[in-house]
C-alpha cells in the first residue's frame, strides 16, 4: 500500500485537539501517512489559527498547511487540497472537517433524525474511533479491490430529489450519472486516491463564498453527491462500516428535539420551535 493522505479542513478552531486526539489513532495503528490541512482565512482570529497551526506542526513535522478563502465550506477547500498533492503517491484519502457541535440542530437522513453532535460522533468514530477501526476500515480497501469508499453506515443515503440538477455538473467531471445517486451525508470517508482524479476539473474559486448551512442548487451541495456518484460510475462500491449501536442516543436526540428544534430550510431560513410551536423564525440574508 501506498500512503495514505489525510485531508482536515479545519474551520472551526475550538475543534483542533479534538481532531488530533482522533487522528492519533492513525499513528497508534502504524499507518504511514501525510497530513494535508486547509484553514479558512479568519482575521478576527489570528491567536488561536497561530496556536491551532502550532498544534499541527507537532503532532506532523511535514503537515502541509494551506490557508483558503473561506469558500465552498469544506469541499472547496478539499478540491484545493487535490491540486497541491500527487494523487498518484497516495492508495487512500480521508477526507474530514469540523462539523458544528450544537446539538439542537437536526437533521433526518434515512428516516432517521439526528442532532448534528450525534451525526458528526458517528462519523468521526467509526472512521478513526480507534487503532482497530482504522486498521479494520483500511484492510477493508486493501482486500476487496471492488470497494471504492468507506463511510459510516447510517449516514450512507441517496439524494430523493429529481437528478436533473446533477446532470451537469456530473457531465463536467466527465462522469455517468447513476440511479439511485448515493452519496455520505456529512462529507467525510476513506475513498481510493485515484477515484478522485475528476475533481481536478474544479478549484475552489468555482465556489461561492461560505454562508450558514449548505443550501440546495449550491456547486457545495451539488459536489457533496458527485463524491459518492464518481465511486459508482467508475465501477466501484461504497461501503458501509458500524462499529457502534447509537439507538439510545438517536431516542435523546429525538427527545430533545420535542423540547426544542433549530433548523435551516432549503432557502437559508433560521426556524426555532419550542415543544413544536415555531418561536423565532429569520430570514436568510439577501
Amino acid at each position: 500500500m501506498k500512503k495514505l493522505a489525510v485531508c482536515l479542513h479545519l474551520y472551526d478552531l475550538s475543534q483542533t485537539d479534538d481532531f488530533l486526539k482522533k487522528m492519533n489513532h492513525i499513528k497508534e495503528a502504524d499507518i504511514p501517512f501525510d497530513l494535508f490541512v486547509t484553514v479558512s482565512e479568519h482575521p478576527a482570529l489570528p491567536k488561536e489559527q497561530i496556536s491551532a497551526i502550532a498544534k499541527i506542526n507537532q503532532f506532523a513535522q511535514k503537515a502541509v498547511i494551506i490557508p483558503t478563502p473561506n469558500a465552498g465550506y469544506d469541499i472547496g477547500p478539499f478540491i484545493e487540497i487535490l491540486h497541491r498533492m500527487d494523487l498518484n503517491q497516495y492508495s487512500y484519502i480521508l477526507k474530514l472537517h469540523t462539523k458544528r457541535r450544537e446539538k439542537i440542530s437536526y437533521a433526518k437522513l434515512n428516516r432517521k433524525r439526528y442532532d448534528t453532535a450525534l451525526w458528526r460522533k458517528i462519523l468521526l468514530n467509526e472512521l478513526i474511533g480507534s487503532k482497530e477501526i482504522v486498521l479494520s476500515n483500511l484492510k477493508e480497501l486493501n482486500q476487496n479491490p471492488a470497494v471504492g469508499m468507506i463511510a459510516p453506515t447510517p449516514l450512507i443515503v441517496e439524494e430523493k430529489n429529481d437528478l436533473t440538477a446533477f446532470a451537469q455538473c456530473a457531465a463536467s467531471l466527465g462522469l455517468s450519472l447513476k440511479k439511485p445517486l448515493t452519496f455520505v451525508a456529512g462529507t467525510m470517508f476513506f475513498v481510493r486516491a485515484n477515484l478522485l482524479k475528476p475533481f481536478l476539473n474544479y478549484h475552489i474559486s468555482d465556489f461561492a463564498p461560505t454562508k450558514a448551512a449548505i443550501h440546495d442548487k449550491t456547486l457545495a451541495h451539488t459536489m457533496e453527491r458527485m463524491f459518492g456518484l464518481a465511486v459508482i460510475a467508475q465501477k466501484h462500491q461504497i461501503k458501509g462500516v458500524s462499529y457502534h449501536n447509537y439507538r439510545l442516543e438517536s431516542l435523546r436526540a429525538s427527545i430533545r428535539r420535542f423540547f426544542i428544534q433549530k433548523r435551516y430550510t432549503s432557502k437559508g431560513k433560521l426556524i426555532v420551535k419550542i415543544f413544536t410551536i415555531p418561536v423565532y423564525i429569520k430570514q436568510a440574508s439577501k
